[in-house]
């Protein structure tokens, strides 16, 4: 191969791409992976997803925070650790993926010590082939 040719794992779009999406078929589930991403970027990225996931007909959306180690809210040294994780426990609750995704206290949600999985509700008209919107560029 040339120089000037690149290939698909060469281009930059596609390593980010692969780094922050993935599908699961068989668990009609999608996953994001919200690391590199301000608490507020990675809120407004999981709104879309989610509104998205019920416009294709998923069952859930599944989001990577991190934080594994993170037990409580951190109002310490650095209050950004765990901050993605607080804030999507919180949106969830709060009712901020509604009306795509279930009841925040529906006990159909997974919470994880690094992911969190939103139950959706079913789409009356879903299009699995639908277009799922580029994930944000990676802040950090």
């Amino acid at each position: 191969m040339s120089s000037d040719q690149t290939t698909e794992a060469d281009h930059p779009h596609c390593a980010y791409v692969r780094r922050a999406l993935s599908v699961m078929m068989d668990t009609k589930t999608r996953t994001f992976d919200l690391h590199g991403y301000s608490t507020d970027t990675a809120l407004m990225a999981a709104q879309n997803w989610v509104r998205e996931a019920w416009e294709h007909g998923l069952d859930s959306v599944e989001f990577v925070h991190g934080s594994r180690t993170v037990t409580m809210p951190t109002l310490g040294s650095d209050p950004s650790v765990g901050s993605i994780k607080w804030a999507m426990r919180d949106s969830l609750r709060n009712g901020n993926f509604r009306p795509y995704a279930k009841l925040g206290r529906s006990g159909e949600h997974r919470l994880g010590a690094d992911t969190i999985t939103i139950a959706l509700e079913q789409c009356p008209d879903p299009d699995p082939h639908g277009i799922w919107t580029a994930p944000p560029p990676i802040e950090f």
